[in-house]
């Protein structure tokens, strides 16, 4: 038996290496979710601003890393961060914890790999600690779900 186990064992820690290197892509741990979209980036972007919209959100900007990077006669697939949120909500949340302006507005990524589309956002409760705010703090509460009702609703 432990010679079985001898010999399995690197073909166990080379399944786990490829694994991992498809897995860089979806992952959804404490601080970070990504999720995959059924839809092209150009659609993905699309339901993105149609979701923020009927929410009532202010879209501030779209980052276009893809076009930066080509300013830099750099090649970079498909990659934008959408900056979004509510100025009254945000506004009276910085007031009460000023540095949490850093993470506000509220950021969603979306790009392309492989012919994929993925979404993505940090998750607004992993702020809880670094701002000394509670975990059970309500506007935490109601960013992260807001972002993960957009991103389920936009990836299908």
């Amino acid at each position: 038996m432990k010679n079985i186990l001898i010999r399995l064992l690197p073909l166990f820690f080379l399944s786990f290496a490829f694994a991992q290197a498809e897995d860089f892509i979806i992952n959804n741990d404490e601080q970070f979710v990504l999720k995959e979209s059924k839809n092209d980036l150009k659609q993905t972007l699309q339901k993105a601003k149609d979701f923020i919209a009927s929410k009532g959100l202010k879209l501030f900007y779209i980052v276009d890393h893809a076009a930066a990077a080509k300013e830099a006669k750099k090649n970079l697939e498909p990659t934008q961060v959408l900056i979004f949120g509510n100025p009254a909500a945000g506004a009276d949340k910085m007031t009460a914890t000023p540095n949490l302006a850093v993470q506000l507005p509220l950021k969603l990524l979306i790009y392309e790999r492989k012919g994929k589309t993925f979404v993505g956002f940090v998750r607004p409760t992993s702020f809880a600690i670094p701002f000394k705010l509670s975990a059970n703090d309500a506007f935490l509460n109601n960013t992260e779900k807001l972002l993960q009702d957009l991103s389920d609703a936009i990836r299908n």
